[in-house]
């Protein structure tokens, strides 16, 4: 079912935005020679994660008020005949 998959999608991308914020932005090898910044990754990825839950939680109003609207029209046209 739709709801479904949207409910674990929007899980999955709430824990990949956890995930991602919390990461080490630097990390120093253990010999110290080498300094790994991540920085630039998190600031790509924490935005358009984002925008993707974001376009799933819009995705899933319209389709609600979609839905919504059509069984009203329905519940008319049912009360109507009755």
């Amino acid at each position: 079912m739709l709801v479904v998959l949207l409910q674990q999608k929007v899980n999955e991308l709430r824990s990949w935005h956890d995930r991602i914020r919390n990461f080490e932005r630097s990390r120093m090898t253990e010999n110290g020679f080498f300094l790994l910044d991540c920085t630039g990754i998190h600031n790509l990825l924490i935005p358009r994660v984002t925008a993707a839950l974001q376009d799933i939680c819009y995705f899933a109003a319209e389709e609600s008020q979609v839905l919504a609207e059509d069984f009203c029209q329905e519940m008319d046209t049912a009360l109507a005949v009755c």
